[in-house]
């Protein structure tokens, strides 16, 4: 089985990998916008990604460029560090694009 393949979205290019995808139907078009803004706030709210893995999946945190932990939305030039458990399952990103 291979990761999916999603424009705009680098190919893998080590390590395992975990397609998780799902729908909503918004009958409501009102509450489209407030949905998004949700859905968007809790993509770029990297430090609390491990609140919706669960805990002991993974521990995700922002840094920096200067590798100081922060606690705000990514910014070019950031890193994404992913602390999975078991033995060097550590894992660090830098934010590519905006």
């Amino acid at each position: 089985m291979k990761a999916k393949l999603i424009r705009g979205v680098p190919i893998q290019s080590k390590g395992s990998f975990h397609d998780t995808e799902s729908h909503k139907n918004i009958i409501v078009p009102e509450i489209l916008d407030n949905k998004f803004s949700i859905l968007k706030n809790r993509f770029y709210s990297i430090n609390y990604w491990n609140d919706y893995s669960g805990n002991g999946f993974a521990d995700f945190n922002l840094f920096n460029s200067l590798g100081l932990y922060i606690d705000r939305h990514p910014r070019v030039g950031d890193f994404i560090r992913i602390d999975i458990p078991g033995p060097d399952k550590m894992s660090v990103q830098k934010v590519m694009t905006g």
